[in-house]
């Protein structure tokens, strides 16, 4: 009896320790976490309340509009969708995020090469990390060049 309540008691205070250690570490890699927030959004459905941080389009322009004190404020897709990207006969599916430009000012996102200013410049811009770049472009530089996402052709802009 003694050691099954040594045991729970342990694993309670570990479990603890590491809900701690999350919270106090959570997006300590963004420069400016004390001024971002995440907008969620409740639903009803048939009586039921469901929050989502999915929001209408127009909300970010709209909250920087009629709120004071919002700076800036960009769109970002939930999870990672996953998506089919493509070069030549190499095909891999990877989670990537729809995003606004201005989520690189915002979250100071570091680039290897090119840069933030440039990453969306054009239509169909894309931005994807060193081990993407490595497994599709190996070591040239892939600034520039061109991939398919869902069969459809998108860049790497050029840094200008």
């Amino acid at each position: 009896m003694n050691i099954a309540g040594l045991a729970i008691g342990i694993t309670c205070a570990s479990l603890i320790f590491l809900w701690v250690q999350d919270e106090v570490t959570f997006n300590h890699n963004f420069a400016k976490r004390d001024v971002l927030y995440k907008v969620y959004e409740n639903q009803t459905y048939e009586g039921k309340t469901s929050t989502f941080f999915g929001t209408p389009g127009p909300m970010a322009k709209a909250m920087i509009a009629e709120i004071p004190g919002i700076k800036n404020a960009a769109r970002l897709t939930g999870d990672g969708d996953q998506a089919l990207f493509g070069l030549g006969d190499k095909a891999i599916t990877e989670k990537g995020n729809w995003a606004d430009p201005e989520i690189f000012s915002m979250l100071q996102l570091p680039f290897a090469k090119g840069s933030a200013t440039n990453a969306f410049a054009q239509l169909k811009s894309v931005v994807i990390s060193e081990k993407m770049a490595q497994k599709f472009f190996g070591d040239a530089d892939p600034v520039g060049k061109m991939l398919k996402l869902n069969n459809t052709e998108i860049g790497l802009n050029e840094d200008k």
